[in-house]
């Protein structure tokens, strides 16, 4: 059995990394300080995105399209639109045929006149 040999301590008590200074815990780092959005605001608009108005110091929403609302939770109902090229031609049926039997009334008229 051959006896256990330790490495020699070094300057800094045996560490492994001793050529390399060391670092101070959580001491000069820069926390990023973002918007409310990014933080606590993060999923607070349903259906839009977030905007954080400084000059006010409040959140609201930007609405993606068909949505309202202060969280963007309601949507606008579609309705159904007419087709107003079908209306317009029924429209110009009626019209031409109001014209025919007119016309043909009248001529049927001038007949019984002359006789």
């Amino acid at each position: 059995v051959e006896p256990v040999v330790k490495p020699k301590p070094t300057k800094r008590g045996g560490e492994k990394n001793a050529g390399k200074p060391r670092r101070k815990k959580n001491k000069g780092k820069n926390k990023k300080k973002g918007t409310p959005c990014e933080m606590e605001y993060k999923n607070f608009c349903i259906h839009g995105e977030c905007i954080y108005l400084e000059h006010l110091q409040m959140v609201t929403c930007k609405c993606h399209q068909d949505f309202f609302g202060e969280r963007c939770g309601e949507q606008f109902m579609k309705t159904q639109r007419k087709n107003d090229v079908a209306d317009y031609s029924k429209t110009v049926l009626v019209v031409v045929a109001v014209l025919l039997s007119s016309i043909s009334f009248i001529i049927v008229l001038i007949i019984v006149i002359v006789q």
